[in-house]
């Protein structure tokens, strides 16, 4: 009986899915720049992301997005399943304003895509800033991404 209770346990085991689930899939959702509804198309999935660099914060695609695609859309909205992340901005290389919170950069230079604190990534970041603050209102968040993305095999140093 244990002999049997063993191989039925090893069973189970080996043919456990280890793919992730819809409620362990990101999406980023887009909402247009001219409207004010509510995020509703989806721009990529988690499978569609090959890579995501914490050190850099490059977000590689298997499909590339070009920035006349990007340029369309004012706000991108990540999400686990249907529990709202985080809102990054969209921000280019020939932005003139300053974005003291999570933006969705596009290098026009590169030709690729990151997720920064915000932009330009240029300007110093001091204690007390706005950029630390928003931040850290968005780590618990944040960990989860990039919990998802680790357990998913996606994260590079």
């Amino acid at each position: 009986m244990r002999l049997f209770i063993a191989i039925f346990a090893v069973f189970i085991f080996l043919s456990c899915d280890n793919t992730p689930t819809t409620s362990d899939t990101i999406y980023c959702k887009i909402r247009p720049k001219s409207n004010q509804i509510a995020f509703d198309s989806i721009l990529f999935s988690s499978t569609n992301i090959v890579s995501f660099s914490e050190s850099t914060g490059e977000l590689q695609l298997k499909q590339s997005l070009s920035e006349r695609q990007l340029a369309q859309f004012g706000k991108f909205q990540f999400y686990i399943g249907a529990d709202s992340l985080f809102t990054a901005r969209y921000a280019t290389d020939y932005m003139s304003s300053i974005v003291d919170d999570l933006v969705l950069y596009y290098s026009i230079y590169d030709r690729k895509l990151f997720l920064h604190d915000g932009y330009p990534m240029s300007i110093n970041v001091g204690i007390g800033d706005l950029r630390i603050e928003n931040r850290a209102k968005r780590a618990a968040k944040w960990k989860r991404f990039i919990d998802v993305l680790k357990a998913q095999h996606k994260i590079i140093k």
